[in-house]
């Protein structure tokens, strides 16, 4: 049994935190000194800061009850064998989350631009690339464009409710074609046990009453 912590916590810098540690140990692995995975974070922050976005924005905090709600009905599912660690085929029944999850990709844009360079003339919609230039696609166009997303400037994620009638095209947070990023399920998998521990564990507050 865990101890409930009651003093609030900083969300930006622990997360922030948590997402630098997961990733240095996938790159060089799990037995890794804490007091150097310490180091190497405050020396990455150090040179970054300013530059680089956090790899992981959280925009939906408005939306956490329906998927904490979510999260609980499957721990009272489990119960009888509630030890067991969290498998993949309970993180897939997690529909909602999923949706959170897509949702904060489209709206943060993780990367953002793909580029490419054409290996032979081509003719697109009337407009000629010839061999050998270079192609450029905006992300954030793409996912901000309400031909491809209704009111794409609002964080909805019911409007994956019927991502399968959406074109590949319109979402492109890891690429797409035979250049998709192949990490692109680790990264949902890894984002989406974070979440489900953190919303079992920790109780969220808003401690600026501000609309942001």
């Amino acid at each position: 049994m865990g101890c409930i912590q009651e003093e609030p916590i900083e969300f930006l810098s622990k997360m922030k935190k948590a997402t630098f540690e997961v990733i240095i140990r996938i790159m060089i692995g799990s037995e890794i000194d804490p007091q150097w995975v310490d180091m190497v974070e405050k020396v990455y922050t150090i040179y970054l800061q300013g530059f680089l976005a956090l790899p992981i924005n959280l925009p939906g905090f408005a939306y956490h009850r329906p998927f904490k709600e979510e999260q609980e009905e499957i721990v009272k599912r489990r119960l009888p064998d509630s030890d067991k660690n969290l498998s993949y085929d309970e993180i897939r029944q997690m529909k909602y989350l999923t949706k959170v999850i897509d949702e904060t990709l489209r709206c943060t844009n993780v990367t953002l631009a793909i580029y490419r360079k054409a290996k032979r003339t081509i003719n697109i919609n009337g407009y000629t690339i010839s061999k050998g230039w270079k192609i450029l696609t905006w992300i954030r166009q793409v996912h901000l464009d309400p031909n491809n997303h209704v009111n794409p400037k609002k964080f909805n994620p019911s409007r994956w409710d019927d991502d399968e009638t959406k074109p590949f095209s319109a979402f492109l947070p890891f690429g797409a074609g035979p250049r998709l990023c192949p990490g692109a399920e680790l990264a949902r998998l890894e984002v989406s046990v974070l979440l489900y521990y953190f919303l079992l564990n920790y109780r969220l507050e808003r401690l600026i009453q501000k609309q942001v």
